[in-house]
């Protein structure tokens, strides 16, 4: 899965979550299953990416690495990205993830609190 397709997807997923965590604040029980599901597709995207990115560098990833990238993403997505950049292109990828799980958190939260509002208000 190509960047430019797992970028938008990861947001909508982040906007997702993050509205139906503040529906759930307001409305006890409203999450449940749905969540979960919101929480395997980010897995998946993000493993989908690993593996395109990886075959496109022709970097052989191990089954540690791949087993990383799905439970231990925010760990094992900066290893790989040291890994299997050339010395000098580094930084800019690793900083982009970390930029991008902060994005993530940000959608969520401001996504969660709308929500919430909403919920309480109707």
């Amino acid at each position: 899965m190509k960047l430019k397709f797992a970028l938008p997807v990861l947001f909508i997923l982040s906007l997702l979550q993050g509205a139906l965590a503040g529906v759930a604040r307001v409305r006890s029980g409203a999450a449940g299953w749905v969540d979960w599901a919101i929480t395997l597709a980010f897995v998946v995207i993000v493993y989908l990416w690993y593996r395109h990115d990886s075959r496109e560098r022709r970097y052989p990833g191990s089954a540690l690495l791949g087993g990383g990238v799905i439970l231990v993403s925010f760990i094992a997505v900066p290893v790989y990205l040291y890994r299997s950049r050339p010395s000098g292109q580094r930084a800019k990828p690793m900083l982009a993830f970390f930029g991008l799980l902060i994005l993530s958190v940000v959608v969520s939260g401001v996504a969660a609190e709308l929500a919430a509002k909403f919920a309480a208000s109707s």
